[in-house]
């Protein structure tokens, strides 16, 4: 992870698609299968795509061009090739397949690299027994696609105080946070999972403005 994270959320930010906010989301496998990355997703809500009228314009702050969503579209996109048996035909279908407004294809080349690589099982239920890791504290729409997704657990970075819907107790500077604590609410949800939030001494990626949503 401390590998690749840094560089495909570089990748899109460096692109001008988006934030500097990554997602990647990895399979722990089942009996002798090692840990696997499944696809990798870089935020892109400034992304470039055609219009309703053939012309290029510029998706301005598509939410849909989230990291976390992407990563959980490119999950769906890659599932659905393997129960097709067309994910080995990646490199020739994807331009008919064209891009959707939900960016759940890859854009730069480490998306690319990890999407077509067959390291997902095809008959999983939604994102059961995935982790997500995430470089930057989710925002309440992405958290809350992260629970409905099933996911088993998740691990984020930089805690984005004023946007962030992880975590619940008071901020390291006194300031209280949005209060969700969105992955323990077993009364109120239908689903939990376990969130850590990965520190250290020196961030391994970009800061983000505390008000952008991640």
């Amino acid at each position: 992870m401390d590998r690749i994270l840094p560089s495909f959320s570089a990748e899109s930010k460096t692109a001008s698609i988006g934030v500097g906010v990554g997602a990647v989301v990895l399979e722990r496998g089942h009996k002798s299968k090692e840990a696997e990355v499944v696809a990798v997703a870089g935020d892109a809500r400034f992304h470039v795509g055609p219009s309703s009228d053939g012309d290029n314009a510029c998706r301005s702050e598509n939410v849909m061009g989230h990291a976390v969503m992407r990563a959980i579209g490119m999950v769906a996109k890659k599932r659905v090739l393997l129960v097709e048996n067309r994910l080995d035909e990646w490199a020739t279908i994807k331009s008919e397949m064209g891009q959707s407004p939900f960016l759940d294809s890859p854009l730069t080349p480490t998306e690319e690299q990890y999407f077509k690589a067959n390291t997902l099982e095809a008959n999983g239920y939604l994102c059961l027994d995935l982790e997500i890791f995430v470089t930057h504290e989710p925002c309440v729409m992405c958290s809350m696609a992260i629970l409905h997704s099933r996911f088993g657990r998740v691990v984020f970075g930089q805690r984005m105080t004023r946007t962030g819907a992880l975590t619940a107790e008071e901020n390291e500077d006194g300031s209280q946070s949005l209060g969700y604590g969105l992955f323990w609410r077993p009364a109120e949800l239908n689903w939990r999972l376990l969130c850590w939030e990965f520190t250290r001494e020196q961030a391994d990626h970009d800061s983000v403005n505390l008000d952008v949503h991640a």
